[in-house]
């Protein structure tokens, strides 16, 4: 079953608390989860924010939940679907280090464009 939790891209600490309470709640029943940021007139213009956001959520998550979908607009809103982990990120850590594979973790953008520029470093050498 999809739940949905929503919420507004200027969303005060302790309301993203209660939010990512209730993601967790509904990733340990199972359920996956519709991450919504509603946009209302103007704030259409912030979805760079919305993104941000919703990677956050992500990111704080990555414990109980993988990314099914990345963020996304949707008309007025921006969304993203999470599923719940079968095994925990950690198992999954060890296992792919015994295997010598690499496992995909969340970036909030600043860490994906610091190993972007790390990357374009090394190879410029």
């Amino acid at each position: 079953e999809v739940k949905e939790v929503k919420m507004r891209y200027k969303i005060d600490q302790h309301d993203y608390d209660v939010r990512i309470g209730q993601a967790v709640r509904f990733l340990k029943a199972g359920d996956k989860v519709k991450c919504t940021v509603i946009f209302r007139g103007r704030e259409i213009q912030h979805t760079a924010l919305a993104e941000v956001l919703l990677l956050r959520m992500a990111k704080d998550l990555e414990e109980k939940a993988e990314i099914q979908q990345e963020p996304k607009r949707e008309g007025r809103n921006m969304i993203m679907f999470l599923t719940p982990r079968k095994t925990p990120l950690a198992k999954e850590k060890e296992a792919a280090a015994a295997a010598g594979k690499a496992v995909r973790t969340i970036e909030t953008p600043r860490q994906a464009a610091a190993a972007a520029a790390a990357a374009s470093e090394a190879a410029g050498e």
